[in-house]
């Protein structure tokens, strides 16, 4: 009897040795990832089967020694049917993981890869979202220019905006001490990668003059100073028509208010409004809003010398309170373009 017993006994330990073998394979959102694995146990009476996955989520049950256990595991499927629609009324999110895969479309298998981008911490626009049960995948647009299909893992929704622009002072290499309003024009266009082969001057002496009315024209000389009782300015009107020279989607948005512009940066459009220098009391210098979180928005101001920068003090760009700029906005007449 005892033998039968220890016998019985060496059996009951081999088959929990063999269930503790089997294991479950991991794999990234992204089929050919770093890790693909399938593993599966034989034994009919207590059976767990995984599968390499993409997206898609599956449950599956684990039955052993009469105990069921619920395991909850992702499993690739080959095909599935997406609901495309737009997304461009959602806000901008932020990538949050380096070496994300780019499609060309929403991901079945077989689907084009465009590229491979690092671009982990910077924001991008949602152009189109693809919706199924078992993923989705958005089409996103940075600084601009349509990237492709991404899968919505790699996007996380944030509360600071931060626009990524290219800087561009008015004072060097060459100085231009009234020349602020094509200079935040050319940043603003910078998020939308326009202009970036042209320097500032290429700007300057294409801007519509005018001698008398800023509506049609800057008055004045943009590359000296104002010792006049004229306003040497462009307004709004004149500024947006010359941004669709290099962009069809400028426009003068003057008069909108603090929930419209909170709106478009959060949506990942830049605004350039006429405040003042550094956003300390109301001059006219104009500057571009190129960020927002809760109570503050992010200013890129065109005035800074090469010595700023380098040191770092004085910073042109910086965050200001939404108070402050709405004090000063109001104040210079709510003068604003959008550069979408």
């Amino acid at each position: 009897m005892k033998k039968i017993l220890s016998s019985l006994g060496l059996v009951m330990f081999l088959g929990v040795a063999a269930l503790t073998i089997n294991g479950n394979a991991t794999a990234n959102a992204d089929e050919n990832g770093s890790q693909q694995t399938t593993e599966a146990s034989s034994n009919s009476s207590s059976q767990t089967s995984t599968t390499t996955s993409q997206e898609g989520t599956n449950t599956n049950t684990s039955t052993t020694n009469g105990s069921n256990t619920t395991d909850t595991e992702t499993e690739f499927v080959n095909h599935v049917d997406f609901t495309i629609k737009s997304a461009k009324s959602e806000n901008a999110r932020i990538i949050n993981t380096d070496n994300v895969k780019v499609f060309a479309g929403p991901y079945n298998r077989g689907t084009k890869l465009l590229k491979t981008v690092n671009l982990n911490g910077q924001l991008v626009q949602l152009n189109k979202v693809a919706t199924s049960a078992e993923r989705t995948y958005y089409q996103v647009i940075y600084q601009g220019k349509t990237l492709g299909w991404i899968n919505a893992t790699y996007l996380s929704t944030t509360n600071v905006y931060e626009l990524p622009f290219v800087y561009t002072s008015q004072h060097f290499p060459f100085d231009a001490p009234n020349g602020c309003e094509a200079t935040a024009l050319k940043m603003a266009l910078s998020t939308k990668s326009v202009g970036l082969n042209h320097g500032l001057n290429y700007f300057l002496k294409r801007m519509p003059r005018a001698k008398y009315d800023q509506n049609k024209g800057f008055v004045g000389n943009p590359y000296a100073v104002n010792n006049t009782n004229q306003d040497w300015t462009i307004y709004p009107k004149a500024l947006a028509k010359f941004g669709r020279q290099f962009r069809k989607s400028v426009y003068n948005i003057t008069g909108a208010s603090k929930s419209k512009i909170i709106y478009e940066v959060e949506h990942g459009n830049p605004v350039i409004a006429a405040t003042g220098y550094r956003m300390r009391k109301a001059t006219g210098h104009t500057l571009v809003v190129v960020g927002y979180k809760r109570g503050y928005f992010k200013m890129a101001d065109p005035s800074s010398w090469e010595s700023q920068m380098k040191s770092n003090k004085n910073n042109p760009v910086f965050w200001v309170s939404t108070s402050q700029f709405m004090k000063l906005y109001n104040q210079e007449g709510r003068k604003a373009v959008l550069v979408h």
